[in-house]
């Protein structure tokens, strides 16, 4: 199946909603941690688009907000933080699952194993059993 790349178009970001408990993680997290949002949305606008549906959903401030075009890039952006900020830990903390386009996302076991691979820090985000 191929991916429509209209699904990361502004209107259609605009739709998403976000995942259940994100916020309140998220706010968790920035007390004690720099937090950038780190997503594959390479569309036209994709950047605008995202940063406005964050305030819209309430997400506290970030540090950075950075797009990449596919999901596996995402692989060289954390390699690249995790040398730069020697000494101070890289943690990707996503759901990991593709397929959001299905009723049920499935885990995305290729990213996974790509993280594993590269010895990547990850931590997994599950609305209904992810508490921080």
């Amino acid at each position: 199946h191929s991916f429509d790349a209209k699904a990361h178009s502004p209107e259609e970001l605009a739709k998403d909603s976000p995942l259940p408990g994100a916020q309140g993680a998220l706010a968790s997290l920035t007390r004690d941690w720099e937090v950038t949002y780190l997503s594959a949305r390479g569309a036209a606008g994709a950047f605008q688009a995202t940063s406005k549906w964050l305030k819209e959903h309430h997400f506290p401030s970030y540090s950075q907000l950075v797009l990449v075009s596919d999901p596996l890039e995402k692989l060289d952006w954390l390699q690249d933080a995790t040398h730069a900020r020697a000494g101070r830990p890289v943690t990707l903390v996503d759901d990991l699952t593709r397929g959001h386009h299905l009723a049920q996302p499935l885990p995305d076991e290729k990213m996974r194993a790509a993280l594993r691979a590269r010895g990547l820090h990850f931590e997994v985000f599950d609305p209904f059993s992810s508490s921080w």
